[in-house]
């Protein structure tokens, strides 16, 4: 009895894991992944520059400055040093103050052109699991991927709010 237990225990595991690892080397599971996660990142870009638009709009100067110049002060120990570094950031920030609302609007058609690639990453890879190739042609795939970057749009300003 224990034997028997034992053995379909063994059974179980065994058809269940080695199906799992078929699948997985069947489906290029690391490679699919590796590119969705690829797609990812390289939608965070854009949203870094919408949030840099976001805070120039937002923060004040003297602020701004303030936050800089005690953030410095705690890493940088030595006053040459951290004096230099100051006058290159704050410059820096000048600079991206003048050009916050280009870069606003280049990292919210950068954000819908990737996300519109993560969108395809997806349907690609999903098709590929699937076996569902239904050929569509690339103009009609893009504005579905499009449509579908504004209808998550939609839903997460429609959750939040």
């Amino acid at each position: 009895m224990k034997k028997t237990l034992l053995k379909s225990t063994w059974e179980f595991i065994s058809y269940y894991f080695g199906g799992l690892y078929q699948r997985i080397n069947e489906h290029h599971l690391f490679l699919l992944s590796g590119g969705l996660a690829f797609s990812l990142i390289v939608c965070i870009i854009p949203f870094v520059l919408i949030i840099f638009s976001i805070l120039g709009n937002v923060l004040q100067d003297s602020f701004l400055q303030s936050q800089v110049n005690s953030f410095i002060d705690r890493v940088i120990p030595y006053e040459d040093y951290a004096s230099f570094a100051k006058n290159l950031i704050l410059s820096r920030i000048e600079e991206f103050k003048i050009y916050k609302n280009i870069a606003g609007y280049v990292g919210v058609i950068g954000l819908l052109i990737a996300a519109s690639g993560l969108f395809s990453s997806m349907r690609t890879i999903l098709n590929r699991v699937y076996g569902t190739d239904k050929g569509k042609k690339f103009v009609i795939a893009k504005l579905r991927d499009l449509g579908m970057v504004l209808l998550v749009l939609g839903f997460f300003l429609i959750s939040t709010a």
